[in-house]
């Protein structure tokens, strides 16, 4: 939910936001499942993305927010996952989930 409602965000004139679920299958047997959000907001600068992941980190005016991504790739990291996100400003925001079955 966290990555939904960041990808809501990014996205104050509207947009549209894509969830895709795949899975990830190795000689036959599917061994992770790899959820992808995306939107078409605002993208992040290379900056941003490098502090992303950081706890209180925020881009938002309010100052308030910060916990969203940190908590998502502590979770994924912790069931033993990854996750990946690819950005580019006026282009929108693609984050990767991987997570093991």
């Amino acid at each position: 939910m966290n990555l939904l409602a960041n990808a809501r965000d990014a996205m104050p004139g509207g947009g549209t936001i894509s969830l895709a679920a795949r899975p990830i299958a190795k000689s036959g047997h599917t061994m992770a499942v790899e959820i992808e959000v995306m939107d078409e907001g605002v993208g992040m600068s290379p900056d941003t993305l490098q502090r992303a992941f950081e706890p209180f980190f925020t881009t938002r005016a309010t100052g308030l927010g910060g916990f969203g991504l940190p908590v998502v790739k502590r979770f994924v990291e912790d069931i033993g996952g990854q996750v990946a996100v690819k950005s580019r400003l006026a282009t929108g925001t693609r984050v990767i989930l991987r997570l093991p079955i």
